[in-house]
């Protein structure tokens, strides 16, 4: 009987060991797996703060951006508007058969010339590589797109280009056929000023030239526009992050 009893506890004592080391074993699993489950919790935190963090940096890049191109298309437009001045000044002495003026030099010596806007794009550039779904607000990205890929799209390429294309084909061998250009200064003098003035084709050449920079500011004041609201936008956005 006694042998019995111990046989008996000696299996209880065997089982309750085995239930300690599955209980251990389990805890330890347990243990292992909710590391496992911080540390990703803990990683996904830190890929959400970078990425946070890289949208700052690139939101506030990008204002940076705006204002350097709203600078650059202002002193366009008021370059434009000198351009006009020069034109209507050409088109008075024209229609007033006045004798030619030393002034008209500087004028002569700008007729094929036009300033092209230099716009600051490194931000948008590193935006596109990141990808616009970076940035949260959807009213930043859509007035990204609007600015970059429509406004500043249709300045280089649709506007501006004509500007070049017109001073290859129109502007610059007109001026190389009537015009002397002085070498040592910027200043230039018509062949024969009063030949000049009874030419339509330059006549025709002046018109066109105020028409098509009066769009120009037209088109620049309206970028304008778009560049300041966008900015609002995004320094809203910074104000409201920062807190």
């Amino acid at each position: 009987m006694i042998k019995f009893f111990r046989k008996i506890r000696q299996k209880l004592l065997t089982e309750n060991k085995f239930n300690r080391y599955f209980i251990y074993a389990i805890g330890e699993i347990l243990l292992v797996v909710i590391g496992i489950l911080i540390a990703l919790q803990i990683n996904n935190w830190n890929e959400r703060q970078n990425l946070s963090n890289t949208e700052l940096a690139l939101i506030e890049e990008l204002d940076d951006n705006l204002k350097a191109s709203k600078k650059e298309i202002q002193l366009v437009i008021e370059s434009h508007k000198q351009s006009i001045r020069w034109h209507k000044e050409l088109i008075y002495h024209i229609n007033k058969d006045l004798p030619y003026s030393n002034k008209l030099d500087t004028i002569f010596g700008n007729i094929a010339t036009w300033a092209s806007p230099y716009l600051t794009l490194s931000a948008f550039e590193t935006l596109k590589i990141e990808g616009l779904g970076i940035i949260k607000s959807k009213k930043i990205k859509d007035w990204i797109t609007l600015v970059y890929e429509s406004d500043f799209n249709y300045i280089i390429n649709d506007y501006d280009r004509y500007e070049w294309e017109r001073a290859k084909q129109t502007t610059l061998p007109f001026a190389e056929k009537y015009i002397r250009r002085d070498l040592e200064s910027d200043l230039a003098i018509p062949n024969d000023f009063d030949k000049l003035k009874r030419n339509n084709e330059f006549i025709n050449l002046l018109h066109s030239n105020i028409w098509l920079r009066e769009n120009g500011i037209e088109l620049y004041e309206l970028v304008i526009k778009d560049i300041d609201t966008l900015s609002n936008h995004i320094e809203s956005e910074l104000k409201l992050r920062r807190k």
